[in-house]
């Protein structure tokens, strides 16, 4: 080597092909840099809104956690991120990507092959082993595994950090995994994903929707306890998050009642937090990002299988409260009653054009008070990005007023009172964000808002205040005829389709509908 290397080197770096490839290299790392730093200057304005954002909402840290539970605490990279990324995404980038295609595609037509044959056996093995290798290839050559799967175990959980978690499990868990069905609808990921054993669904939007996903995983966890079957495998919360933290569970899992055994996944990082969360990098440039490290670390930890209790096999939501418990104390990171439904409040705010941070609004707690429905926060979030001011979603004092002044001419509103009770909630900034906004419209007391979230009970004032005249605040009967005519009165009786209205608000609770109708429909200035 000492004597034939550098004669070697010296006539490969003479070619006039390896100069221009060492050039295009250098300029394009040139320009990944750059993009970076533009990349970088965006995420500080982005950072700003989501810290003004937190300041009254539920993303702020969980008692015993490092981390907010959906930031990214790399999401700016940092002057050694940038020079490695840089190099790595003229290097290493492409060649992780073109050797990830290379075995998707002919990996998807052995599969093929193979079921057609009727081997599926061997093509679930194939498919195992595809995953580890593409793990593999992506900078995870060792992952620290802990423990080993119970056999008596009806369903194996693992907690949801990133877009990747899936071949992880795949690869160790030994389990017919419950996937979504719009994500595989690409043919190189539908084959692999059938040769596991995947149990398919799509996402429900209706109670029978719904009921039939419960049916589909209560039939392949019995079929797994009672060893007919390999358990079912899924991710009890739905939606991704950071690693220290878990959110609620969905009870699905749990409501077979039989044993489920805990895998905890984690990431250990210094340079690089793979979570993907919505106050992060996008799935590209977290995939871009994961890519160009050259080694990632991932360890699995199986916990002791969960025989549930007679209290838990009768109510699945005791028992997915119990395991998440031991989630959280195995991570060393807290809990949060956040869940997927604050992930699609979150996706409604980007949408509609507001930071997705206003989406965190607790809703666990929230629908518990109120009865609200996510359409109906949804609703409210129409509303209130008309309001938008700047980009961090607060509503000046000024706006409000007029806002006020419009809604208070029947008389049924104090407006005097509104204002005064708008000024201490904000806490001298003289601007409301939007948790703020639905503690005034929807909390049935000044004790519950309290309660909720810590808000202080002179916040409640100003949702007292902007109940009508007449409206029992907290039992009210009022039927959908007599508020139709209220709510036509109130506005004039032009034109107005109050039932269209109404219907807007079903989700409010009564004592509220006929003034959320009229934010409806008058709206901010």
């Amino acid at each position: 080597l000492f004597v034939l290397a550098p004669p070697l080197l010296s006539s490969m770096f003479e070619s006039v092909w390896v100069k221009a490839l060492l050039t295009v290299q250098a300029l394009g790392a040139a320009c990944v840099f750059a993009a970076i730093g533009k990349y970088n200057a965006y995420v500080r304005e982005r950072m700003v809104i989501a810290e003004r954002t937190k300041r009254t909402l539920t993303a702020r840290k969980v008692e015993g956690a490092k981390n907010y539970a959906f930031m990214n605490q790399t999401w700016e990279l940092t002057l050694y991120e940038r020079v490695k990324t840089s190099v790595a995404a003229v290097t290493l980038l492409p060649t992780r990507v073109l050797l990830w295609i290379g075995i998707l595609i002919p990996s998807a037509v052995i599969c093929d092959a193979l079921f057609y044959l009727g081997r599926r056996d061997l093509a679930r093995t194939f498919a195992v082993n595809e995953c580890r290798v593409l793990l593999f290839i992506a900078g995870w050559y060792h992952v620290k595994v802990t423990g080993q799967r119970d056999p008596r175990a009806g369903v194996v959980l693992m907690n949801h950090c990133t877009w990747i978690d899936g071949l992880f499990a795949a690869s160790f868990l030994k389990a017919h995994p419950l996937g979504e069905q719009e994500y595989f609808s690409l043919w190189m990921f539908l084959s692999p994903a059938r040769a596991l054993g995947m149990v398919f669904f799509r996402r429900a939007g209706s109670a029978d929707g719904r009921q039939a996903i419960r049916k589909v995983i209560t039939d392949q966890a019995l079929l797994a306890s009672s060893g007919k079957a390999d358990p079912l495998f899924l991710f009890p919360e739905g939606t991704t998050h950071h690693n220290d933290i878990v959110m609620e569970f969905k009870d699905g899992a749990f409501t077979p009642g039989v044993p489920v055994q805990p895998a905890v996944l984690k990431y250990p990082w210094t340079h690089f937090d793979p979570c993907w969360v919505m106050s992060g990098p996008g799935v590209l440039v977290l995939f871009i990002r994961m890519f160009c490290q050259v080694v990632n670390h991932c360890e699995i930890d199986f916990l002791p299988c969960h025989q549930p209790s007679e209290a838990e096999k009768a109510d699945g939501r005791v028992f997915a409260a119990n395991v998440r418990q031991v989630y959280a104390k195995a991570l060393g990171g807290g809990a949060t009653d956040l869940n997927l439904n604050d992930v699609q409040l979150q996706n409604a705010a980007l949408k509609y054009g507001l930071p997705p941070e206003i989406g965190l609004v607790g809703f666990t707690k929230l629908k518990q008070e109120t009865g609200v429905d996510v359409a109906a926060i949804k609703e409210l979030l129409k509303v209130f990005r008309k309001w938008k001011r700047r980009d961090a979603a607060l509503v000046a004092l000024e706006e409000f007023q007029v806002w006020a002044g419009k809604i208070t001419a029947d008389k049924t509103v104090n407006e005097n009172k509104m204002l005064d009770a708008f000024r201490p909630a904000c806490e001298g900034e003289q601007e409301l964000d939007f948790r703020q906004f639905l503690c005034y419209m929807l909390l049935p007391s000044p004790g519950t808002a309290v309660e909720w979230l810590g808000v202080p009970e002179e916040e409640c004032a100003l949702r007292a205040a902007l109940l009508p005249e007449g409206i029992d605040r907290a039992d009210s009967e009022l039927t959908q005829a007599v508020a139709a005519v209220g709510l036509e009165a109130a506005l004039g009786g032009d034109g107005l389709d109050s039932r269209a209205v109404w219907t807007k608000t079903l989700g409010y609770g009564e004592q509220r509908r006929l003034f959320l109708a009229r934010a409806l429909v008058l709206g901010p200035p």
